[in-house]
């Protein structure tokens, strides 16, 4: 939220009240400095029960908006997104612990801040990714020796977690054609991060889709949030 009419407001009390005190109008300070006082107050309570409404409300909003990557792949992500600067999307994803290195490179980015919900998309190409995975072989650190590429690929990013718990993984799913798997994934704490993870293998591409969801409902199997993030996979579509 922009909260730009509480910032006018904010800044039309704080203007008046230097104002009234560098000329000594008393009458005008009596009433400005309770409310000065009081506004850091006013605000977190403003967006608290703003983030809380946004949230109910938005839950409940099924519509989508379908984005294009460099004719390389479709989306369709919820209608509330918007796209993430990288100085803005860096700084989220030290926050949230967000856990591919390759994630500050994402070719999509999108978010809500009201409602913490962010979904990336991560292009690798394919021979990239088996030469990678083949080092690792050589050196003993690969997952598993005769995993299948996804499998080994999935659990090289599930390596670089800390704090998270498996909640569910569902393999052989196929997306618009493209084989894949989908993983759920749970980081407890002040503030639950729940992580819905899909790797597809396109043509010459393995795509990564992550969305994330911070603070929902408890992560239920009917939480509508989670519903969004199955949305957003199944609508992906390598162009």
């Amino acid at each position: 939220m922009k909260f730009i009419w509480f910032r006018v407001i904010f800044i039309g009390v704080c203007f008046t009240f230097f104002m009234a005190f560098l000329l000594g109008l008393d009458f005008i300070l009596d009433v400005v400095t309770p409310i000065f006082a009081l506004s850091p107050l006013i605000y977190i309570f403003v967006r608290y029960f703003y983030g809380k409404y946004s949230e109910r409300k938005l839950a409940k909003d099924d519509t989508t908006k379908t984005v294009r990557i460099n004719d390389k792949y479709s989306i369709d992500l919820p209608s509330f997104t918007e796209p993430v600067p990288v100085s803005v999307f860096a700084s989220i994803l030290y926050y949230n612990s967000f856990f591919d290195g390759d994630a500050r490179s994402a070719s999509l980015r999108y978010h809500n801040r009201v409602v913490n919900f962010y979904t990336y998309v991560i292009d690798r190409a394919k021979s990239d990714v088996v030469a990678e995975i083949e080092k690792m072989k050589t050196t003993g650190k690969a997952p598993n020796q005769d995993n299948p590429l996804l499998v080994d690929y999935a659990e090289m990013a599930l390596k670089r977690l800390h704090g998270f718990t498996l909640k569910r993984e569902d393999t052989d799913i196929n997306v618009g054609g493209l084989k894949g798997i989908t993983i759920s994934l749970l980081k407890s704490g002040k503030h639950k991060h729940y992580y819905r993870v899909s790797f597809l293998e396109g043509k010459d591409t393995i795509y990564q889709i992550v969305s994330l969801k911070v603070g929902s409902y408890g992560f239920v199997v009917d939480d509508p949030f989670l519903f969004k993030m199955l949305k957003i996979v199944n609508s992906f579509r390598e162009l």
